[in-house]
């Protein structure tokens, strides 16, 4: 069984939901460490609470890698702790965009 493009695509999709939200637990983890409340991060970040509150639960996929960066400066850490999550070219599936399928699906491409 090959791949189609719709695999393909929601592989992807699924991959970029899980970083998305891995980072927003982050923010979370490091919020909470800091003793911040949501509206006291969005203060410092420049946005709403609305937008601190949807990152944190990984809903929210529209915002730019400035967005952030922002919320890595308000939580001081480096922008890395965050970005790194959501564009690292590691995968935790043994075989990235393929994890999922089978090996012999796999070695048929």
């Amino acid at each position: 069984m090959g791949w189609t493009r719709r695999d393909i695509a929601a592989t992807f999709q699924r991959m970029l939901q899980d970083r998305y939200r891995r980072a927003g637990d982050e923010v979370r983890r490091l919020r909470l460490a800091r003793g911040l409340s949501q509206e006291e991060l969005a203060h410092r970040a420049g946005m709403s609470t609305k937008t601190v509150a949807r990152i944190e639960k990984g809903s929210d996929h529209e915002h730019r890698g400035s967005t952030y960066r922002r919320l890595a400066e308000a939580l001081d850490v480096p922008p890395e702790r965050l970005l790194g999550i959501i564009f690292s070219e590691d995968d935790d599936e043994p075989h990235g965009l393929m994890s999922g399928h089978s090996d012999a699906d796999t070695n048929s491409r």
